[in-house]
Protein backbone atom coordinates (compact mmCIF):
# COMPACT_ATOMS: atom_id res chain seq x y z
CA UNK A 1 0.00 0.00 0.00
CA UNK A 2 1.12 3.82 -0.31
CA UNK A 3 0.79 6.92 1.49
CA UNK A 4 1.25 8.45 -1.76
CA UNK A 5 2.07 8.02 -5.57
CA UNK A 6 3.45 11.20 -7.55
CA UNK A 7 4.06 10.96 -11.10
CA UNK A 8 5.75 13.46 -13.43
CA UNK A 9 4.17 14.35 -16.55
CA UNK A 10 5.86 17.31 -17.65
CA UNK A 11 7.27 17.05 -21.05
CA UNK A 12 10.71 18.52 -23.21
CA UNK A 13 13.77 19.22 -21.58
CA UNK A 14 13.60 20.78 -18.52
CA UNK A 15 14.34 19.01 -15.12
CA UNK A 16 11.29 16.50 -13.61
CA UNK A 17 10.60 16.32 -10.14
CA UNK A 18 8.32 13.08 -8.75
CA UNK A 19 8.58 14.96 -5.15
CA UNK A 20 9.95 17.87 -4.66
CA UNK A 21 10.55 19.26 -1.34
CA UNK A 22 12.35 22.68 -0.20
CA UNK A 23 13.05 24.40 3.35
CA UNK A 24 13.27 28.18 3.54
CA UNK A 25 13.12 28.62 7.28
CA UNK A 26 16.79 29.91 8.57
CA UNK A 27 15.96 29.97 12.08
CA UNK A 28 18.48 27.55 14.15
CA UNK A 29 15.85 26.78 16.83
CA UNK A 30 13.97 24.29 14.64
CA UNK A 31 14.67 20.94 12.78
CA UNK A 32 13.94 21.34 9.17
CA UNK A 33 13.18 18.80 6.03
CA UNK A 34 12.77 19.02 2.95
CA UNK A 35 10.81 15.37 2.86
CA UNK A 36 9.98 13.52 5.94
CA UNK A 37 9.23 9.57 5.49
CA UNK A 38 8.68 7.77 8.55
CA UNK A 39 8.61 3.75 8.66
CA UNK A 40 7.07 2.84 11.71
CA UNK A 41 6.63 -1.20 11.57
CA UNK A 42 10.09 -3.50 11.53
CA UNK A 43 9.17 -5.71 8.20
CA UNK A 44 9.38 -4.57 4.88
CA UNK A 45 8.43 -0.92 5.80
CA UNK A 46 10.54 1.93 4.12
CA UNK A 47 10.38 5.83 5.52
CA UNK A 48 12.00 5.94 1.60
CA UNK A 49 11.92 3.88 -1.32
CA UNK A 50 13.78 4.73 -4.59
CA UNK A 51 13.45 2.57 -7.87
CA UNK A 52 16.28 3.60 -9.74
CA UNK A 53 19.67 5.48 -9.04
CA UNK A 54 20.11 7.92 -5.86
CA UNK A 55 22.25 10.85 -5.94
CA UNK A 56 22.84 13.75 -3.26
CA UNK A 57 24.76 16.45 -3.00
CA UNK A 58 25.48 17.01 0.82
CA UNK A 59 26.34 14.40 3.77
CA UNK A 60 24.64 10.79 4.10
CA UNK A 61 24.76 10.89 8.22
CA UNK A 62 23.90 7.26 9.79
CA UNK A 63 23.39 6.89 12.90
CA UNK A 64 26.51 6.08 15.06
CA UNK A 65 26.01 7.51 18.48
CA UNK A 66 27.45 6.03 21.43
CA UNK A 67 24.32 6.74 23.46
CA UNK A 68 22.05 4.83 20.99
CA UNK A 69 24.17 1.56 21.60
CA UNK A 70 24.58 -1.32 23.53
CA UNK A 71 26.00 -4.34 23.77
CA UNK A 72 29.56 -2.90 22.06
CA UNK A 73 31.87 -5.15 21.39
CA UNK A 74 35.60 -5.27 19.46
CA UNK A 75 34.56 -7.26 15.96
CA UNK A 76 36.95 -9.84 15.69
CA UNK A 77 38.93 -11.92 12.85
CA UNK A 78 37.68 -9.39 10.22
CA UNK A 79 40.97 -10.45 8.39
CA UNK A 80 39.49 -14.16 7.86
CA UNK A 81 36.09 -12.80 7.05
CA UNK A 82 37.61 -10.52 4.00
CA UNK A 83 39.80 -12.80 2.78
CA UNK A 84 36.94 -15.57 2.92
CA UNK A 85 34.58 -12.65 0.70
CA UNK A 86 34.52 -13.23 -3.23
CA UNK A 87 34.57 -9.48 -5.08
CA UNK A 88 32.41 -10.26 -8.31
CA UNK A 89 32.04 -8.15 -11.57
CA UNK A 90 28.41 -8.32 -12.94
CA UNK A 91 25.44 -7.26 -14.78
CA UNK A 92 22.05 -7.07 -13.47
CA UNK A 93 19.20 -8.78 -15.38
CA UNK A 94 17.53 -5.85 -16.74
CA UNK A 95 15.30 -7.20 -19.12
CA UNK A 96 14.00 -9.78 -16.77
CA UNK A 97 13.35 -7.17 -14.35
CA UNK A 98 12.45 -4.05 -16.17
CA UNK A 99 10.53 -2.92 -13.20
CA UNK A 100 13.23 -2.45 -11.10
CA UNK A 101 15.01 0.24 -13.08
CA UNK A 102 18.24 -1.58 -12.31
CA UNK A 103 21.90 -0.24 -12.43
CA UNK A 104 23.00 -0.57 -16.32
CA UNK A 105 26.18 -1.72 -17.49
CA UNK A 106 28.90 -3.62 -15.89
CA UNK A 107 29.01 -3.39 -11.82
CA UNK A 108 31.59 -4.34 -9.09
CA UNK A 109 30.13 -6.03 -5.90
CA UNK A 110 29.17 -8.85 -4.14
CA UNK A 111 26.65 -12.00 -3.85
CA UNK A 112 24.39 -11.35 -0.81
CA UNK A 113 23.64 -15.10 -0.57
CA UNK A 114 27.25 -15.25 -0.97
CA UNK A 115 28.03 -12.73 1.88
CA UNK A 116 25.38 -14.09 3.56
CA UNK A 117 27.61 -17.38 4.78
CA UNK A 118 30.37 -14.87 6.30
CA UNK A 119 28.51 -11.52 7.26
CA UNK A 120 24.87 -12.42 7.82
CA UNK A 121 24.62 -9.48 9.25
CA UNK A 122 25.40 -7.08 6.18
CA UNK A 123 22.04 -8.82 4.95
CA UNK A 124 18.67 -8.78 4.47
CA UNK A 125 15.50 -9.99 3.05
CA UNK A 126 12.75 -7.72 1.56
CA UNK A 127 9.90 -7.38 -0.74
CA UNK A 128 10.36 -4.81 -3.46
CA UNK A 129 7.16 -3.60 -4.53
CA UNK A 130 6.30 -1.28 -7.99
CA UNK A 131 3.41 -0.07 -8.37
CA UNK A 132 1.35 -0.38 -11.46
CA UNK A 133 1.48 2.76 -13.71
CA UNK A 134 -2.34 1.78 -15.00
CA UNK A 135 -4.01 1.01 -12.16
CA UNK A 136 -1.69 2.18 -8.79
CA UNK A 137 -4.09 -0.11 -6.35
CA UNK A 138 -1.55 -2.93 -8.01
CA UNK A 139 2.16 -3.61 -8.04
CA UNK A 140 4.91 -5.65 -8.60
CA UNK A 141 6.42 -7.78 -5.97
CA UNK A 142 9.43 -9.60 -6.25
CA UNK A 143 11.75 -10.81 -2.89
CA UNK A 144 15.11 -9.41 -3.00
CA UNK A 145 17.84 -10.03 -1.01
CA UNK A 146 19.96 -7.39 -0.11
CA UNK A 147 23.09 -6.11 1.52
CA UNK A 148 24.62 -3.73 3.18
CA UNK A 149 27.68 -2.78 1.77
CA UNK A 150 28.02 0.97 3.85
CA UNK A 151 28.66 -1.70 6.75
CA UNK A 152 31.18 -3.17 4.99
CA UNK A 153 33.44 -0.43 5.70
CA UNK A 154 34.45 -1.23 9.95
CA UNK A 155 35.15 -5.14 8.51
CA UNK A 156 37.31 -3.56 6.39
CA UNK A 157 39.15 -1.38 9.32
CA UNK A 158 39.62 -3.82 11.05
CA UNK A 159 41.06 -6.33 8.79
CA UNK A 160 43.39 -3.67 7.69
CA UNK A 161 44.37 -2.92 11.20
CA UNK A 162 44.78 -6.93 12.07
CA UNK A 163 47.10 -6.96 8.96
CA UNK A 164 48.93 -4.17 10.28
CA UNK A 165 49.88 -6.47 13.05
CA UNK A 166 50.92 -8.93 11.18
CA UNK A 167 53.06 -7.02 9.24
CA UNK A 168 54.87 -4.94 12.35
CA UNK A 169 54.99 -8.41 13.96
CA UNK A 170 56.97 -9.85 10.76
CA UNK A 171 59.13 -6.52 10.74
CA UNK A 172 60.26 -6.65 14.08
CA UNK A 173 60.81 -10.55 13.37
CA UNK A 174 63.04 -9.87 10.18
CA UNK A 175 64.93 -6.79 12.72
CA UNK A 176 65.89 -9.62 15.00
CA UNK A 177 66.94 -11.94 12.53
CA UNK A 178 69.42 -9.24 10.67
CA UNK A 179 71.05 -8.10 14.20
CA UNK A 180 71.38 -12.18 14.55
CA UNK A 181 73.05 -12.78 11.51
CA UNK A 182 75.41 -9.68 11.80
CA UNK A 183 76.11 -10.66 15.40
CA UNK A 184 76.99 -13.93 13.77
CA UNK A 185 79.38 -12.15 11.49
CA UNK A 186 81.24 -10.67 14.19
CA UNK A 187 81.85 -13.80 15.55
CA UNK A 188 82.61 -15.55 12.70
CA UNK A 189 85.09 -12.71 11.84
CA UNK A 190 86.60 -12.87 15.81
CA UNK A 191 87.21 -16.40 15.13
CA UNK A 192 88.76 -16.05 11.65
CA UNK A 193 91.35 -13.89 13.15
CA UNK A 194 92.78 -16.13 16.01
CA UNK A 195 93.06 -19.39 13.79
CA UNK A 196 96.03 -19.77 11.85
CA UNK A 197 96.80 -22.36 8.84
CA UNK A 198 99.01 -25.42 9.18
CA UNK A 199 102.11 -23.89 9.00
CA UNK A 200 104.72 -26.34 6.57
CA UNK A 201 108.62 -26.76 7.64
CA UNK A 202 111.29 -24.06 7.38
CA UNK A 203 114.70 -24.57 7.37
CA UNK A 204 116.74 -25.23 10.16
CA UNK A 205 118.92 -21.67 10.23
CA UNK A 206 115.44 -19.85 9.74
CA UNK A 207 113.22 -19.96 13.71
CA UNK A 208 110.13 -18.48 14.09
CA UNK A 209 111.86 -15.90 16.51
CA UNK A 210 113.82 -14.90 13.24
CA UNK A 211 110.61 -14.67 11.06
CA UNK A 212 107.01 -13.64 11.98
CA UNK A 213 104.06 -13.52 9.52
CA UNK A 214 101.58 -11.06 11.82
CA UNK A 215 97.49 -10.30 11.17
CA UNK A 216 96.14 -7.63 9.07
CA UNK A 217 94.93 -4.50 9.96
CA UNK A 218 92.40 -3.92 9.72
CA UNK A 219 90.55 -6.90 9.80
CA UNK A 220 87.80 -6.87 7.94
CA UNK A 221 88.94 -4.21 5.44
CA UNK A 222 86.93 -2.29 2.81
CA UNK A 223 89.56 0.09 1.36
CA UNK A 224 93.20 -0.77 3.11
CA UNK A 225 94.88 -3.00 4.89
CA UNK A 226 98.18 -3.95 6.77
CA UNK A 227 99.98 -6.83 6.96
CA UNK A 228 102.99 -7.26 9.25
CA UNK A 229 105.88 -8.87 9.02
CA UNK A 230 109.46 -9.67 9.90
CA UNK A 231 112.44 -10.90 7.63
CA UNK A 232 115.62 -12.01 8.87
CA UNK A 233 118.97 -10.54 7.32
CA UNK A 234 120.04 -13.36 5.74
CA UNK A 235 117.10 -14.22 3.62
CA UNK A 236 117.51 -14.39 -0.35
CA UNK A 237 113.51 -13.93 -1.64
CA UNK A 238 110.84 -12.72 0.65
CA UNK A 239 107.62 -12.65 -0.87
CA UNK A 240 103.81 -11.87 0.02
CA UNK A 241 101.08 -14.30 -1.13
CA UNK A 242 97.50 -13.17 -1.65
CA UNK A 243 95.39 -16.41 -2.65
CA UNK A 244 91.62 -17.28 -2.32
CA UNK A 245 90.76 -19.94 -0.21
CA UNK A 246 90.86 -22.77 -3.22
CA UNK A 247 94.77 -22.03 -3.77
CA UNK A 248 94.20 -19.44 -6.61
CA UNK A 249 96.65 -17.07 -6.36
CA UNK A 250 95.07 -13.52 -6.31
CA UNK A 251 98.36 -11.48 -6.16
CA UNK A 252 101.93 -11.90 -4.41
CA UNK A 253 104.98 -9.33 -3.96
CA UNK A 254 108.54 -9.68 -3.67
CA UNK A 255 109.68 -8.00 0.19
CA UNK A 256 112.98 -6.33 -0.34
CA UNK A 257 113.29 -4.62 2.96
CA UNK A 258 114.59 -7.21 5.47
CA UNK A 259 113.63 -6.97 9.69
CA UNK A 260 110.72 -5.72 10.77
CA UNK A 261 107.75 -4.08 8.73
CA UNK A 262 104.65 -3.19 7.25
CA UNK A 263 103.57 -4.28 3.90
CA UNK A 264 100.22 -1.90 2.64
CA UNK A 265 97.53 -3.84 0.56
CA UNK A 266 94.96 -1.64 -1.46
CA UNK A 267 91.84 -4.45 -1.58
CA UNK A 268 89.54 -1.77 -3.41
CA UNK A 269 89.68 -3.89 -6.17
CA UNK A 270 89.19 -7.28 -4.26
CA UNK A 271 85.79 -8.94 -4.02
CA UNK A 272 84.08 -9.53 -0.38
CA UNK A 273 85.43 -12.74 0.37
CA UNK A 274 87.69 -14.52 3.06
CA UNK A 275 91.27 -14.89 1.48
CA UNK A 276 95.01 -16.37 2.74
CA UNK A 277 97.84 -14.52 2.72
CA UNK A 278 101.58 -16.53 3.26
CA UNK A 279 105.50 -15.36 3.94
CA UNK A 280 106.95 -17.52 2.06
CA UNK A 281 111.20 -17.09 2.17
CA UNK A 282 113.19 -18.38 0.16
CA UNK A 283 111.22 -20.70 -1.26
CA UNK A 284 109.56 -21.90 2.22
CA UNK A 285 106.21 -20.92 3.44
CA UNK A 286 106.65 -19.49 6.67
CA UNK A 287 103.26 -18.67 7.87
CA UNK A 288 99.69 -18.11 7.01
CA UNK A 289 96.58 -16.55 7.68
CA UNK A 290 93.55 -15.43 6.76
CA UNK A 291 91.92 -12.00 6.02
CA UNK A 292 88.22 -10.52 5.43
CA UNK A 293 87.30 -8.20 2.57
CA UNK A 294 84.10 -6.35 3.05
CA UNK A 295 82.49 -3.75 0.95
Amino acid sequence: SYAGRFTNQLKGNDSKFGVYGVVTDNSETSMKFGVFGQAVAQTNSWAGYFDGNVGYTGTLSMVSDRRLKKDITDLEDALAKVMALEPKTYSFRQDEYPHLNLAQGQQIGFISQDVEAILPELTHDYMASTPNQDNPKQSSKTPIKGMDYISMIPVLTGAIQEQQEIIEEKEARILTLEQQLADMNDLLTRLVDHVDLPQEPVEENITLTDAELGQNQPNPSTEQTAIPFRIPEHVGQAIIRITSTNGQVIYESEIGHRGPGLWKVNTKNLSPATYQYSLILDGQIIGTRRMVIQK
